[in-house]
């Protein structure tokens, strides 16, 4: 996780920052986990994206739409480019 954090925090650049939290969490905060193996064996499904350029793609969306870009066609132009993939 630490390593997604630190990577959307360089790729947006100035003043974003983060620190870890070392209080209490939830019990079940470290079995949280987003896993692919299901849809990878049962459907052969495979990511089009690599991690990198998801993180890239999802920082050029919110600073754009911070900055006043649409969000319909915000969306609409990542989902053109992502069809366009090979």
């Amino acid at each position: 996780m630490e390593k997604i954090v630190s990577t959307v925090v360089r790729l947006w650049g100035p003043p974003a920052q983060w620190h870890a939290d070392r209080g209490e969490h939830p019990p079940e905060a470290h079995f949280l986990r987003l896993d692919s193996a299901k849809a990878r064996n049962r459907l052969g499904w495979r990511p089009r994206l690599r991690l990198d350029t998801a993180l890239e793609w999802t920082v050029e969306w919110y600073k754009q739409h911070a900055q006043g870009a649409d969000a319909h066609a915000l969306t609409v132009g990542q989902i053109e480019r992502y069809m366009a993939l090979p």
